[in-house]
């Protein structure tokens, strides 16, 4: 299913000689500096996740969100309690603007949505900006998150991989490694452009490359339903 270009939405450029995205980027280092700047932990109660921040434009304007997935903070809605750390342990005051969690239903093609949108109040959120235009099988790609290895450290990692397939109502898998804790975490590929957000991964005694991250297109649906809505608290 081809990636739809919406009206309003901030998407990479294609300028010449662009890196190739099934190759591994040249300078694998700065990728991983600028990526890991723009991905933060995200604490709800016991329960813990991964952010990441987004600068674009929509309906005209500059909007900058950190994006976790809905499932990450529903149980902060009602209780409050959500905390947010960047890279270097500073605790960021965040409010929820707007979540949406509705799972994939293959017999009337509904789009598996499990987004969050915060607002960082206080001090500058780092971001990514660059959206990618496609996502080919088979194309190179990075996850940047916080797996449930030590809460108190915060255990930053990267996993690298490929885009294994297309679900169509699931969002796309990759056999890059995914776990717990993740969720929420972003997705890139070889030009450093977002591919999307991981949100779930599966037994892999049963599969071993299905890990699954939803892209861009049900994001934009998330923050065309906080803008239509305003905020959730």
């Amino acid at each position: 299913m081809p990636i739809a270009l919406l009206a309003g939405l901030a998407y990479a450029e294609e300028p010449p000689h662009q890196q190739d995205l099934f190759e591994q980027p040249k300078d694998m280092e700065s990728l991983v500096e600028e990526v890991r700047n723009a991905t933060h932990q995200v604490f709800c109660g016991e329960y813990g996740g991964s952010g990441w921040g987004l600068k674009t434009e929509y309906g005209g304007k500059e909007v900058e969100y950190l994006v976790t997935n809905a499932h990450v903070i529903e149980d902060c809605v009602k209780t409050g309690g959500l905390i947010v750390e960047d890279r270097w342990g500073n605790a960021l005051k965040a409010k929820l603007i707007n979540y949406w969690h509705r799972d994939a239903d293959w017999d009337n093609s509904s789009v598996e949505i499990d987004f969050a949108l915060l607002e960082i109040e206080g001090r500058k959120l780092n971001t990514l900006s660059k959206l990618a235009l496609e996502l080919p099988i088979g194309s190179w790609l990075m996850t940047s998150s916080y797996p449930a290895i030590d809460w108190d450290v915060g255990v930053y990692s990267v996993t690298t991989g490929v885009i294994s397939a297309e679900t169509y109502v699931s969002g796309y898998t990759t056999d890059a490694p995914i776990n717990g804790g993740s969720s929420g975490g972003v997705v890139v590929n070889s030009r450093g452009e977002v591919l999307g957000t991981i949100y779930a991964s599966n037994d892999p005694s049963e599969y071993l490359d299905t890990a699954l991250f939803l892209d861009n297109r049900t994001l934009f649906e998330v923050i065309a339903k906080a803008q239509r809505e305003g905020s959730k608290k």
